[in-house]
């Protein structure tokens, strides 16, 4: 018994060696770094510290089970790109065909469309391409980035979501759910901050 308790003393010395020195490692440097930020003054700070943050709540989307979620802003265009493949030995005779757009905001306007021909022919072992738009914008307002003067699209509060499925005919798939999570305009925005030194 007294052999087994000094082999395993034996086995895990260098372990307790090897933690005594890590834990020396992270404690001076946690004094360093406590010293620190003790040494920063955040009195210039013209909010609290918590109101310098932003809010991310109104960047959170809730998107229902979906086969394909693009993110967008109102006033943008999407391009996305869809692959159908035949790995059948036999040709395919396709029709696909767009829904209408279903949001959970009625100041919303969704136009999507699929710029490819509707129905098409895959060779055996082939596939073919096709390219949905979406163009995302209010009611009353156009969508497409066309006009000569730029204006400023009306911004939501929040993120919402719309929906549309794609039916592929002659292809054995369920309807493919498709998500558009329309963010607010300040959601990622790339922040500058004027005053990295005081918050």
């Amino acid at each position: 018994m007294a052999a087994m308790e000094n082999f395993a003393r034996d086995v895990m010395l260098p372990w307790a060696d090897a933690f005594d020195s890590w834990r020396g490692g992270v404690e001076d440097m946690m004094a360093r770094t406590g010293s620190v930020t003790r040494s920063r003054d955040k009195s210039d700070c013209p909010c609290p510290e918590d109101d310098c943050q932003p809010d991310e709540c109104q960047c959170t989307c809730c998107v229902a089970d979906s086969d394909l979620v693009v993110e967008a802003r109102v006033g943008e265009q999407r391009v996305v790109p869809i692959v159908i493949e035949n790995k059948w030995r036999r040709k395919r005779e396709i029709e696909v065909q767009l829904s209408d757009w279903h949001c959970g905001d009625n100041d919303l306007k969704i136009d999507g469309r699929i710029v490819d021909p509707l129905k098409f022919t895959i060779e055996p072992c082939g596939e073919h391409k096709l390219t949905l738009i979406i163009a995302i914008g209010a009611r009353g307002t156009p969508n497409d980035a066309t006009g000569t003067t730029a204006r400023t699209p009306k911004d939501g509060e929040t993120c919402v979501v719309c929906y549309a499925d794609l039916r592929i005919k002659g292809c054995d798939v369920r309807p493919i759910r498709i998500a558009v999570a329309v963010l607010p305009c300040d959601c990622g925005a790339y922040r500058v901050d004027c005053c990295q030194a005081c918050c």
